[in-house]
């Protein structure tokens, strides 16, 4: 049965087969290559609008901080105007009482 038709069929079939399965696995490499290489390309697509999107935001809360510090500022130095003419008007009073 070794010598038969069907046997050196199987054979050379055999011989065959690995040469069709490193067909498959170099064409399945190559979509994952394909695939993996889209991931990455999306993915580091993805981090820079990320990054983009932390550094507007974090650009318009610096700004909205500053105004209130420029608001604050502003009121500070209405309230030390206002402190100085409560004392003025203090120290007019202790004289004339």
């Amino acid at each position: 049965m070794a010598g038969s038709p069907a046997a050196a069929a199987a054979a050379s079939g055999a011989g065959g087969d690995s040469s069709l399965n490193s067909f498959h696995l170099q064409a399945l490499r190559g979509l994952l290559d394909d695939s993996l290489h889209s991931l990455r390309m999306e993915l580091r697509s993805s981090v820079s609008d990320l990054h983009v999107e932390m550094i507007k935001q974090f650009y318009q809360a610096q700004m909205e901080q500053q105004q209130q510090m420029d608001t604050f500022a502003r009121r500070f130095e209405e309230m030390i105007v206002e402190v100085k003419q409560l004392r003025d008007d203090y120290q007019q009073l202790k004289h004339i009482y």
